[in-house]
């Protein structure tokens, strides 16, 4: 919860309050949480990405690639082997804190084929302008010069080389649903009381999209109240990824689970997550503006949504599979000692034990006229992304 001394964040969630509060009584008195969510992160003024710091350990989370190099550096022994059949260029969507894209040039640029062209796209104003100062201050010139940052894909685009969405997925803005008697779903929207934000219970839940219904649960054996989420701004985040007729590879890495999975009624209170200064808060309501909000990736709906964009589903794999595939053990191998060694090793244990980011994180590879072996789904488990029963 937010303390005295958090005077940035107690203001900018007031304000924020306000705002919500506003558009709740706008609406007649309901949001849909996909509106709370959307407004309480991406908001161009108040939205909790517009903060100054909320990435690493004077932030709220670490991502993989801000815990050290190595997630990059075996991120790049993919997109090697994929620049033999593919244009080298790189897109990179939701690039944090920017270090993820100077780790893999500068590992591609060591290995001599560092994409002419590095697309970033990013939303958040105040985040691009942090990535642009990260990558001028620690790229040579000559590599600096080869970056681009864009708001937003356009409908008239074409993605072409290797696009990258690496925890990007599970911030996109999701709708709550509930079980009611029956196995009817309703609706889970957010209301206000007094001056507080509450769950209010909306109309019958009939998410507007194609494929991505079909994931939902449709049996009354999850039981009542059961309630859990459907990311329907990914169904738009897929339709915008129109892949080029000279091949594309996206390769997506996330926390999330397949449809049976996420759907299971011991998951019955669904995945949403929220956290501050590296502690898990349990009201989504807290502290909207100041905490970070996410919901798991469902990768079954995503699979489907990728075949239905023109996609094939070329790979799907725990990070753990993804990175020891790619080399991770043979870079800590690699003559490192001391101080750097227990640095490296530390990091390695966080990106692939299945007690940290190994087994909860997945990989998933799509691709569109592209046969390239992909090295690092050599233990692939697409068969897991079965539709539910």
């Amino acid at each position: 919860m937010l303390e005295n001394g958090d005077s940035e964040a107690i203001g900018r969630t007031t304000e924020m309050r306000v705002l919500l509060r506003d558009r709740i009584a706008v609406a007649g008195g309901m949001i849909g949480f996909d509106e709370f969510m959307r407004t309480a992160l991406y908001d161009p003024e108040l939205g909790y990405y517009e903060q100054g710091t909320i990435f690493g350990a004077a932030g709220d989370f670490v991502t993989a690639s801000e815990l050290g190099p190595l997630f990059a550096q075996c991120l790049a022994t993919q997109c090697v082997e994929l620049f033999d059949h593919i244009e080298p260029a790189i897109t990179e969507f939701g690039a944090g804190a920017g270090q993820m894209a100077v780790d893999l040039i500068k590992e591609l640029d060591r290995q001599g084929v560092a994409p002419e062209r590095y697309t970033i796209i990013e939303p958040s104003a105040g985040l691009r302008t942090r990535q642009q100062e990260l990558v001028e201050s620690s790229l040579a010139p000559r590599l600096v010069e080869r970056f681009a940052w864009r708001p937003s894909l356009s409908g008239d685009d074409c993605l072409t080389g290797v696009a990258i969405a690496n925890e990007v997925l599970d911030a996109l803005p999701a709708k709550r649903f509930r079980v009611l008697d029956g196995g009817s779903l309703v609706e889970l929207g957010v209301g206000v009381e007094g001056q507080d934000f509450r769950w209010v219970e909306g109309g019958v839940f009939e998410p507007d999209m194609t494929l991505a219904a079909a994931e939902l649960p449709q049996s009354a054996a999850l039981g009542v109240g059961f309630q859990s989420e459907i990311h329907t701004d990914l169904c738009q985040w897929m339709r915008k990824l129109v892949p080029a007729d000279d091949g594309c590879v996206v390769l997506v890495c996330d926390y999330g689970y397949p449809a049976h999975e996420y759907y299971h009624p011991s998951r019955r209170d669904g995945t949403l997550k929220c956290y501050f200064k590296h502690r898990l808060v349990d009201d989504p309501f807290a502290q909207p503006g100041a905490q970070d909000l996410t919901v798991a990736v469902n990768f079954t709906m995503l699979a489907n949504l990728a075949f239905d964009a023109g996609f094939e589903l070329a790979g799907y794999t725990t990070q753990a599979g993804f990175l020891l595939a790619t080399g991770l053990l043979e870079r800590l191998d690699q003559g490192v000692a001391g101080e750097q060694r227990v640095d490296s090793t530390n990091e390695a244990k966080r990106l692939i034990l299945a007690g940290e980011m190994g087994e909860t994180f997945k990989v998933m590879a799509l691709s569109n006229n592209c046969d390239a072996h992909l090295r690092g789904f050599i233990n692939d488990y697409r068969h897991r992304l079965a539709p539910m029963a």
